[in-house]
């Protein structure tokens, strides 16, 4: 079995990375308009962690896929491509971390993980498996885990850990020169909960809890469009920043 992952440098691939066993991590260069505050990051954690600065490798030629980004970011079937990239490299077990409530997505959902592992196999002539890594946790829980007791972390070593995480990103429309996070998109927002859960500060242009993405989230947990674990995370997370009060057991209301 050839194990890799594809890497961002998101909180999400730099925590699979550690949960798959620091296996080659690898980044395709898309072209997209987030590539340049992803590429200083990537620079940063390969850096300050030597381990993944050995086993990281970009790969260059596709900058062309930029061209197809929707204004929410999106560039339809990116994971199929970057997978296929993957297999085409040689790789049997492709880590494409996907948190739990993230699988509504097409592209992140069981059913394509299912078959598009079935597909790759059969167009390779191998069993390929593409592994979400993390099906049964959020972000928050994600980070907890790379946090957790069972690394048995000295206060210097959590510290430390905490330090990596602030260099990861997950903005989609970074603003300033050189680029930080905006913390005005839905990327930003569902980091700065996982990072607040866990007492970790990120670093934005704005506060996520005062952003109008805030009140969105707000509203779509309100409504009951998120599962109960990840609408009380929303909850906290506005509650903890003074956006929103209980009025009674449950009855969350905005200012």
């Amino acid at each position: 079995m050839k194990k890799c992952i594809l890497f961002s440098g998101g909180v999400d691939s730099f925590v699979g990375w550690f949960r798959m066993g620091c296996p080659p991590a690898i980044n395709v260069l898309l072209g997209h308009k987030y590539q340049e505050l992803e590429q200083k990051a990537i620079k940063t954690l390969c850096e300050k962690v030597p381990s993944l600065g050995k086993s990281f490798y970009a790969i260059s030629g596709f900058e062309g896929m930029g061209k197809f980004e929707k204004s929410d970011a999106e560039i339809p079937a990116r994971n199929l491509f970057l997978v296929t990239i993957a297999a085409e490299l040689g790789y049997d077990h492709i880590g494409l971390v996907c948190q739990q409530d993230e699988r509504m997505i097409p592209d992140r959902s069981e059913h394509f993980f299912v078959s598009t592992s079935a597909l790759l196999s059969s167009l390779f002539g191998k069993l390929i498996t593409i592994d979400p890594v993390f099906p049964e946790m959020d972000k928050t829980d994600m980070v907890a885990w790379f946090l957790g007791k069972e690394f048995q972390l000295s206060t210097d070593e959590l510290n430390q850990r905490k330090e990596w995480l602030k260099q990861t990103v997950a903005c989609y429309h970074p603003t300033f020169e050189p680029p930080i996070q905006c913390g005005s998109c839905p990327a930003c927002f569902r980091q700065a909960i996982a990072f607040t859960a866990n007492s970790i500060r990120g670093c934005y242009a704005y506060n996520p809890a005062v952003q109008e993405v805030a009140r969105l989230y707000f509203k779509a947990a309100k409504e009951g469009k998120y599962s109960e674990k990840r609408s009380s995370r929303i909850f906290a997370y506005l509650a903890e920043n003074g956006r929103i009060k209980e009025y009674g057991k449950g009855d969350w209301r905005w200012g």
